[in-house]
């Protein structure tokens, strides 16, 4: 032993904190109120429920799914923590940008209560896609605006939100095994940030472009027609979904995410836009 040491000898149940500048004392251990308060941060107890739902999220592999009594994902390790897939009673549209990749273009809706005991604390759109071989929650749809203020609309998810958490749960294989290429179809046109401010960021970088990407963006006959003759196997022709304007608008959207999606990774890599402008324009030339 060191010269100046003296055996410190740790008794069974002493817990050490350190409140401030200071230490519990080496013959002591911590008081309740503080051994509370540990705990609490430990478990996120003392953060926002919202906070502590998105924790939970994360934690994918201790998610379970049940049809025993209704649609319910529960949360194993803590089954106040849990979900309830719902009838979606809305008249919505059954095709949308993100499901012009998919072999099958109809969709289907369903809503999802997110529950914490008794309480709901936030209700999501989810969408069944393929065919029923993937089920996504509905993207926010984003606006790229300029200063002439001429919108341009796309979909995309933040993936440290509650949305986000459940769309990687749902990704991962919840209720069911997630088909590769009905999910790798989906996140062509859907954009998957890390946050509100890459989302903002990105977003000022194209609307200062906007000459250029509205330019890129704009479908032609030929998309237009091709689109509507894959719909034609869900849908009838008097339906809205495959109007040649309706269409047109889920093609411009459509390919807003996929601008998107690769101008994002440019921008991760802090590299300039203009490279990818240039190469979407260089590919319409030749196309």
């Amino acid at each position: 032993m060191k010269k100046g040491f003296r055996t410190m000898i740790i008794l069974p149940g002493q817990i050490f904190t350190r409140e401030q500048d200071v230490n519990t004392a080496r013959d002591s251990t911590a008081d309740y109120h503080q051994v509370e308060r540990l705990f609490k941060k430990h478990f996120r107890m003392d953060t926002p429920i919202e906070e502590r739902y998105k924790y939970t999220l994360s934690d994918t592999s201790n998610w379970r799914y049940t049809e025993a009594d209704g649609f319910v994902f529960q949360y194993s390790p803590n089954p106040d923590f849990y979900m309830v897939l719902c009838d979606d009673d809305e008249d919505r549209y059954k095709a949308e940008a993100y499901s012009l990749d998919q072999f099958r273009t109809k969709m289907s809706w369903k809503s999802l209560k997110i529950k914490f005991r008794q309480s709901t604390i936030d209700t999501l759109l989810v969408v069944w896609l393929d065919g029923g071989r993937l089920v996504v929650v509905k993207p926010d749809v984003g606006i790229l605006r300029s200063d002439s203020s001429r919108p341009l609309s796309y979909y995309c998810l933040i993936e440290n939100t509650i949305a986000g958490r459940v769309q990687n749960l749902f990704a991962t294989g919840l209720p069911l095994t997630a088909d590769p290429y009905s999910l790798n179809a989906f996140y062509k046109s859907v954009v998957l940030f890390r946050s509100e401010d890459e989302k903002n960021n990105l977003e000022s970088l194209l609307a200062e472009r906007i000459d250029d990407v509205e330019s890129l963006i704009k479908p032609t006959e030929d998309e237009i027609t091709g689109i509507a003759g894959r719909m034609a196997m869900d849908f009838k022709s008097t339906e809205q979904e495959v109007q040649d304007t309706t269409i047109s608008y889920m093609l411009v959207q459509h390919a807003m995410g996929r601008l998107m999606n690769d101008c994002l990774l440019d921008y991760r890599r802090g590299n300039d836009i203009s490279g990818v402008i240039s190469r979407w324009r260089q590919k319409r030339t030749e196309g």
